[in-house]
């Protein structure tokens, strides 16, 4: 009798843990499959960078070059050079010769309040 249940213990352990792995196995393809469509649909929408907006009067020459590394969305001028959004492209920041200093940063408006030019000065 023993035997007999020794035997009925390990069967059902066994289908215990059969179980669980089939359990496991479909939950880590639901897994994948979740994490496959969430890309998909990532990659699908337009998905912008986020950019931390700096309302600061003094900006570093490390902030500087790091805002002209994306593309901008309004004029700059940095130190009297101005640069249209429209014509600017990132492989030019070496043309400007931008200095290494921290500089001020202002804005220009129009007659609706809205954005015209950010300029930046050097910082005396």
């Amino acid at each position: 009798m023993s035997d007999m249940n020794k035997l009925i213990r390990m069967i059902v352990s066994v289908l215990v843990f059969c179980t669980g792995l089939l359990v496991m196995g479909y939950e880590a393809r639901s897994y994948t499959t979740a994490l496959n469509i969430a890309r998909e649909k990532l990659k699908k929408d337009v998905i912008y960078q986020q950019q931390l907006i700096i309302d600061r009067e003094i900006i570093t020459y490390a902030e500087l070059i790091a805002t002209m590394l994306q593309p901008i969305e309004y004029d700059m001028v940095i130190d009297g050079v101005r640069i249209n959004k429209d014509e600017y492209s990132i492989d030019n920041i070496k043309d400007y010769f931008i200095e290494v200093s921290d500089y001020t940063k202002r804005y220009q408006y129009g007659e609706g309040g809205e954005i015209l030019t950010i300029i930046y000065s050097r910082k005396s």
